[in-house]
């Protein structure tokens, strides 16, 4: 049977590998981004799963979208004193900086522009990954520390959390 090869993904449930479902041939073998992600034979890199090994494994937590670290004692602190800078950096800017500073605003709208663009599924050149982490920041998006490693966390908690926000 046919594998994938380092750098692109591949669905191993389709019956072209094995597996029990129907998928379309155009996308059988799919370009990762960030290519490290995904290793060959169908596997992902450390701590990660899903669709082009994005998600998160039980025992993993991710900081952005580049770096994935395993549950800690140090990994709970972290999570913890991620989501606090997250918060304190929404207060800081939208709170404080915005309602005085009209520059402040504009360039802020802009930034959150080019950071919900980044988010396309783009080949991005790996250069631009780290830039696209700062611009997730700026998003205020709450999955930015994914605190898996202290909850249960879903899109549900994602999205009640950023109403919150």
């Amino acid at each position: 049977l046919p594998f994938n090869r380092r750098q692109y993904w591949a669905d191993k449930e389709c019956r072209e590998y094995g597996g029990d479902k129907d998928c379309m041939k155009w996308d059988l073998f799919t370009e990762c981004n960030p290519p490290e992600n995904c290793l060959e034979r169908f596997e992902c890199a450390a701590g990660r799963t899903g669709r082009l090994c994005r998600e998160a494994l039980d025992g993993y937590f991710r900081v952005g979208s580049q770096w994935w670290f395993k549950c800690s004692k140090y990994g709970q602190l972290l999570t913890s004193v991620g989501i606090v800078i997250v918060v304190l950096l929404w207060f800081a800017i939208e709170v404080i900086a915005t309602n005085r500073y009209v520059a402040m605003s504009v360039a802020l709208i802009f930034v959150q522009i080019v950071g919900m663009i980044s988010t396309f599924g783009l080949k991005w050149h790996s250069i631009l990954h780290g830039l696209n982490t700062i611009l997730e920041i700026a998003n205020f998006d709450v999955d930015f520390v994914s605190p898996f490693c202290l909850v249960t966390w879903s899109a549900v908690s994602s999205f009640y959390m950023q109403l919150v926000l």
